[in-house]
């Protein structure tokens, strides 16, 4: 994991490098137009050396190392601030924080860990793509808006294949219900929500304020984006109303096993109730009883039992009730 990382470029060239410390920066800036610096795990005095090298407003600065932040915008004097919320899914939505400094000539991210989804803008410098090369630093911001919201359609396609699995297996009666697996893609899913919709907001801003260094050119990119993340939260509201879908039919077929188990428990108690009557009736501590003293009296009465039983079998089974 690099502690730094900058790219220079111009029009016309372009440089990728991994920096040990702060220092290089100021020799490439007097022979390079714009640079990216991707900061990665940097402590509060490395914090400042970075706030007064670019001139970043201390409030932004402090917003960067607080992790309980929503995506957000604002606008200052010479640059503007972003506020993104990068995402992953192994066993449940894991979320990285990624603070975005973009002025006149640079773009500074400050993050936790190495940003997945920053290794495709160096790259995209690295191999002199004309179209960064060419723009500003509000394309350049509007690439890293782009890739972050494009990994929350994986996430989704993820949540999407474990839904299908889930009602598959509420049909599947061998299958033990997914029970607390159906409550967790629903925290996932409001985790999701509370991320798409702030940016959402985020875009609108970008697109409606006067930010510092932003061009008129730039927004119809950022409304593509704008597009990506309305189509995210329907799908979100979409998965949400397909898991609610799944727990009733999960809360149904639970029931109608319940009533099977209920049903055959009845059948089985009727079936040997009379046999038991027969039974208690002959259990009493009587002298005398009717065929008590017939040798066959004991045949009788199972001859008896057995007969009803029978008998109301074949009477449950007309009714259609086993």
């Amino acid at each position: 994991m690099y502690k730094y990382k900058a790219a220079w470029y111009t029009p016309l060239k372009a440089e990728v490098k991994e920096l040990s410390s702060l220092d290089e920066v100021d020799q490439y800036l007097k022979a390079y137009g714009n640079i990216f610096l991707s900061c990665v795990k940097v402590t509060p005095e490395e914090l400042e050396r970075i706030g007064r090298k670019f001139n970043l407003n201390w409030l932004a600065l402090d917003d960067c190392v607080s992790k309980r932040q929503r995506p957000k915008v604002e606008g200052y004097e010479d640059h503007f601030f972003l506020i993104l919320k990068a995402v992953e899914h192994s066993q449940s939505i894991k979320t990285q924080q990624i603070g975005v400094f973009v002025g006149k000539n640079y773009l500074v991210s400050i993050s936790e860990t190495c940003p997945d989804c920053l290794e495709p803008i160096f790259k995209k410098i690295g191999e002199k793509s004309p179209r960064i090369l060419r723009a500003g630093t509000d394309y350049l911001c509007y690439e890293i808006i782009d890739l972050v919201v494009d990994g929350y359609f994986p996430v989704l396609d993820m949540i999407e294949k474990e839904i299908g699995q889930i009602e598959e297996n509420i049909i599947d009666s061998s299958i033990q219900q997914p029970l607390n697996r159906i409550f967790h893609l629903r925290r996932d899913l409001i985790s999701l929500r509370k991320i798409i919709w702030p940016t959402r907001e985020m875009i609108m801003s970008l697109e409606k304020e006067n930010l510092p260094n932003f061009q008129e050119k730039t927004v119809i990119y950022y409304r593509d984006i704008y597009d990506h993340v309305l189509w995210l939260g329907d799908m979100i509201e979409n998965y949400r109303e397909l898991l609610s879908g799944s727990l009733d039919t999960h809360l149904l077929v639970v029931s109608n096993r319940l009533n099977e188990i209920v049903k055959a428990l009845t059948v089985v108690t009727a079936l040997i109730l009379v046999p038991s009557l027969i039974a208690g009736i002959y259990g009493m501590n009587f002298q005398h009883m009717p065929g008590q003293d017939n040798q066959y009296g004991f045949y009788a009465v199972i001859a008896v039992m057995a007969f009803v039983i029978i008998a109301m079998a074949v009477y449950f089974m007309k009714r259609k009730w086993i």
